[in-house]
């Protein structure tokens, strides 16, 4: 992965915080969805996921659709592992034709912003992933902050039930 220390750095401060020790695996061939290992506190991901995201964040920084080039990299990776060879070459030339479309509306400036943006989306998803570990072995948490969050939530429906919503009487305030 591109910012491994980064993501480890991460997942040790996490560790040192929530008295865990989640660690994080890569693996090229796996599905591009985390998977997570609640008992040997892993989070496997395919280093992949960050061409995903900044494939997403290319098209959505530039207001461009950039789901042709999602699908046409998810594809290619199929193909590959399914040994189709030919279909995947195909695949390959039509992911290029994205990426020489996203190159022409592609300011350079806004190059640094779609590697921030990836490098938070992994990050999210790896402390989303370790949550599920971390109420796995803590259910009492779980059912705590829960609790926390339900009330909360009704807390705010109700405020926003009012005649003035919360919201206008926080800009007015």
């Amino acid at each position: 992965m591109k910012n491994r220390k980064i993501y480890d750095d991460v997942l040790t401060q996490y560790n040192k915080e929530q008295h865990t020790e989640i660690s994080m695996e890569e693996d090229l061939l796996g599905p591009f969805t985390p998977c997570i290992d609640l008992e040997e506190q892993t989070i496997t991901l395919n280093p992949h996921i960050e061409t995903i995201f900044t494939l997403f964040n290319m098209g959505t920084v530039n207001r461009t659709d950039g789901s042709n080039a999602i699908h046409h990299f998810l594809l290619y990776h199929l193909a590959m592992g399914k040994n189709l060879y030919a279909k995947a070459e195909e695949l390959l030339h039509l992911l290029q034709a994205d990426l020489r479309s996203f190159k022409a509306t592609v300011s350079d400036n806004k190059l640094p912003l779609t590697d921030i943006f990836m490098e938070c989306q992994t990050i999210f998803l790896l402390m989303h992933e370790a949550s599920h570990i971390f109420y796995h072995h803590h259910p009492d948490i779980l059912a705590d902050n829960s609790k926390a969050m339900k009330d909360y939530l009704q807390w705010l429906r109700s405020e926003l039930d009012t005649d003035r919503p919360l919201l206008v009487r926080l800009m007015h305030g």
